[in-house]
């Protein structure tokens, strides 16, 4: 291949990879000027709003609803989400890989996927407004546990992989050498917001009817434009960084 070649290719390869980076820069940023394009209100001026608001608080459970488990970890929690992931490379059943799992950016096939949530309030200084989480987005600090074939399973992650056919129980009965045939990489990734957080969301307030004494009688939830319908376990400045 002569040089005026190879510098078409290099530059071909440059365009091609800015051009994605560029395309994932601009799905990074969308998020970001919806964040950006509205300043934060008190919890008591927001019912007032009929757009899309930011608020900031503190996560407060609902005592009639109370609190979920997170799978994990059995955390107390007003929601989560879950991932199970297996590493591509050391994975030794190609059925699944077959059937067109999901795949992760760094490479890992997604086994299962799932999240829960309850109405819980965010409460600041001025009052408290009721927060219905189940068509949000959620931005959770990610806690992973990574399962190595000499990794004993804690316990609730033992349980739930008793409890679902998504992943299959690793034999680790044969010894080492074997076992580390047999078996694969896991991570089981959890995001959580627990009671006591502080918590930011971004979504359409919908008036209710509210006759619980302390709480506004306003609700947020999903509107029209579901993707800025956020809830995160952070500040407001946490979720634009």
């Amino acid at each position: 291949m002569t040089t005026p070649e190879l510098i078409l290719l290099g530059g071909f390869g440059f365009l091609s990879a800015g051009g994605y980076l560029l395309y994932r820069s601009s799905c990074e940023i969308k998020p970001v000027y919806h964040t950006l394009k509205n300043d934060l209100v008190a919890i008591t001026d927001a019912c007032n709003h009929t757009e899309l608001v930011e608020i900031e608080g503190t996560a407060v459970a609902d005592q009639k609803l109370g609190t979920l488990t997170a799978p994990f970890t059995e955390t107390d929690c007003l929601a989560y989400r879950y991932e199970t992931n297996e590493n591509h490379d050391v994975r030794n059943s190609h059925k699944a890989l077959k059937s067109g799992p999901k795949q992760t950016d760094d490479g890992w096939i997604v086994l299962d996927i799932g999240r829960d949530s309850v109405d819980f309030f965010v409460e600041d200084d001025t009052g408290r407004i009721r927060i219905d989480p189940e068509d949000a987005e959620f931005q959770f600090q990610d806690h992973t546990y990574e399962q190595f074939p000499w990794r004993e399973l804690p316990g609730p992650i033992a349980a739930y992989i008793e409890s679902t056919d998504a992943v299959e129980k690793q034999d680790t009965s044969r010894n080492a050498i074997l076992t580390w045939l047999r078996t694969t990489d896991r991570r089981f990734i959890e995001g959580r917001l627990e009671p006591g957080e502080i918590v930011y969301v971004r979504g359409k307030v919908r008036p209710v009817s509210n006759g619980e004494s302390g709480s506004v009688d306003a609700v947020i939830d999903t509107g029209s434009d579901e993707s800025a319908f956020v809830i995160a376990d952070t500040s407001r400045r946490g979720v634009v960084w």
